[in-house]
């Protein structure tokens, strides 16, 4: 199998990302509930079936659940304590 070259490598994850946000708006919105906060990311959750999953802002890389079991308040901007934007965890 022939190596991909690492401009093609993220030009392919590129057309991915933009494909995903075409399908799933909500990737990468922050959300709020119950006093926690949590932003919305693509992945499996543990059912073989990827979908949208909210990732809640703890050191707990388990912390996630099913997105729009809740009703949940958008919000425009927030500094996660333990996350980064895009759902995986801080380095300490």
């Amino acid at each position: 199998m022939e190596e991909v070259p690492h401009w093609k490598q993220a030009e392919l994850e590129a057309k991915r990302k933009k494909e995903l946000q075409a399908k799933y708006p909500n990737i990468g919105k922050i959300v709020k509930y119950e006093g926690e906060y949590g932003v919305i990311i693509f992945g499996d959750f543990g059912n073989g079936k990827e979908e949208e999953i909210v990732r809640w802002d703890s050191k707990d890389e388990a912390d996630t659940e099913q997105f729009g079991f809740f009703d949940y308040e958008y919000i425009d901007n927030h500094e996660f304590e333990h996350i980064n934007p895009d759902g995986t965890l801080k380095q300490d």
